[in-house]
């Protein structure tokens, strides 16, 4: 999970404290067509299960990373 924290896609709720097996993956969140608003943090992926070995999206080698911009000069 340390990986994890320095990704875009990484998503802790506030409310988890600091809990870090609880944030959701955001890399497959959508914006709908419909009402123009983001997929619901609770139909996202926990992180955790992302980076399963049997997860084909991101899985140990962590397809999904993005690295956050940083902005250290």
């Amino acid at each position: 999970m340390k990986l994890c924290i320095n990704c875009q896609n990484y998503y802790l709720q506030p409310e988890a404290g600091n809990k870090t097996h609880l944030a959701r993956c955001q890399a497959h969140s959508v914006i709908s067509p419909v009402d123009g608003k983001p997929t619901p943090v609770d139909q996202l992926e926990f992180c955790s299960v992302k980076r399963l070995p049997s997860d084909k999206d991101c899985g140990l080698a962590a397809l999904l990373f993005t690295e956050k911009e940083s902005n250290h000069v």
